[in-house]
């Protein structure tokens, strides 16, 4: 029975199965642990999956829980997405990406956005809410500040018994990242998808693929 928790309106390479199971074991030691490799803790698979199923998917909360998930995306990010910014027909969502810096003489760097491919139950959820709320082209799906959807996150992250220690959004970017990483996605292709300038930034993750490292050395020497 899904509850949706109350909002406040306010302003390629497969792993195969011996690498997964080594990697899901590292991984859940990992989340519990506060995380390593130069993040925090983060939600494994498993757990987001639950969380999902907590709240109704075509609420305002479920649909951001969702569409972090799915993007990676940070959440000043996702709270920018406007109508215009989803891409039904190629399957994609237009985010801005943020944490750019400056240039040498100190001004701001011009806007960077970057495409981001999403699930078709999502895009159907996005279109429920544009019906709904008789969303225009320039509406956010969230018009919401940042306070608002880090309490509601982890309110809903509360309710289904997540550790304190991650029962915040960021937690959602660290499990994405390295559910991607465990299903195979490529460094490259996880760096663009996250908006990092350098790709070093994206191989902090890659420090849970050690067993996977050591498995596959078992035997060759």
């Amino acid at each position: 029975m899904k509850s949706e928790v109350a909002i406040t309106r306010a302003p390629s390479v497969v792993a195969s199965p011996v690498h997964l199971q080594h990697r899901q074991t590292a991984a859940r030691t990992a989340a519990g642990s506060g995380g390593a490799g130069g993040f925090g803790a983060y939600i494994p698979r498993e757990d987001m999956e639950r969380l999902l199923e907590s709240v109704e998917p075509t609420s305002l909360i479920g649909m951001l829980l969702r569409a972090l998930w799915q993007s990676g995306a940070r959440i000043a990010e996702m709270l920018a997405l406007t109508v215009a910014d989803v891409h039904y027909a190629h399957g994609t969502i237009r985010l801005q990406t943020l944490k750019r810096g400056r240039n040498p003489d100190g001004t701001k760097k011009a806007p960077v956005f970057r495409l981001v491919p999403v699930q078709a139950d999502l895009l159907g959820y996005f279109g429920i809410r544009v019906g709904l709320d008789f969303l225009k082209p320039a509406d956010r799906f969230w018009p919401y500040s940042e306070r608002w959807a880090y309490e509601q996150i982890r309110r809903s992250m509360r309710a289904v018994g997540f550790p304190e220690n991650r029962c915040h959004p960021h937690a959602i970017r660290h499990g994405h990242a390295i559910a991607a990483l465990i299903a195979g996605v490529q460094l490259q292709i996880l760096s663009q998808n996250l908006g990092h300038s350098s790709i070093t930034t994206t191989a902090v993750y890659l420090q849970f693929t050690i067993e996977d490292r050591k498995a596959a050395y078992r035997g060759v020497f």
